[in-house]
């Protein structure tokens, strides 16, 4: 699993994937162009998210949290930028934008699927899902700990290994 890390300040936005032990695994920086409006700058956070991940060949779905450090004053309850002396931010919701911009798809968590999980069929993703990107990584054991957990969330006979020609 990993960890990515936001420097937002008012020259750059730098963006790191951080693995497990706390390696840097990919860093990626754009100018953060202070002067435009703060939806253009968290839409540019999202894409250093994704940057990072795909350049990485990590998923979304692997990553754990996304940090940011922001000048000024933040909110960490409500997810704001109360204020910041070099950006266009008051009061706004950055977290709320950066989520939806980099986890752009509905996302559930593990015991909300065993909680509602009956009468449901799964399948187990194309290449861009975990079991595929386990084994893509040569993690077979980690791949079949997934699948079995799956499995014992949706029921052997509810839960599927999608199989792809990619030629």
């Amino acid at each position: 699993m990993y960890r990515i890390g936001i420097d937002l300040g008012g020259t750059n936005i730098a963006a790191g994937l951080v693995n497990e032990k706390g390696e840097i695994v990919k860093k990626l920086s754009v100018p953060t162009n202070a002067d435009r409006a703060a939806e253009e700058i968290a839409a540019d956070i999202a894409k250093l998210c994704h940057g990072v991940c795909n350049e990485s060949d990590v998923s979304a779905d692997e990553v754990l949290s996304v940090g940011i450090a922001t000048p000024g004053i933040a909110d960490d309850e409500s997810g704001e930028v109360v204020y910041a002396n070099n950006l266009p931010f008051r009061h706004f919701p950055i977290r709320k934008l950066v989520s939806e911009g980099f986890y752009n798809k509905p996302r559930v968590d593990e015991e909300l699927l065993r909680t509602h999980s009956e009468g449901l069929i799964a399948l187990s993703a194309c290449l861009g899902g975990r079991i595929p990107k386990l084994l893509s990584k040569g993690d077979v054991v980690g791949a079949r700990a997934f699948a079995l957990r799956y499995a014992s969330i949706f029921g052997k006979d509810r839960f599927y290994i999608e199989l792809q020609d990619h030629g």
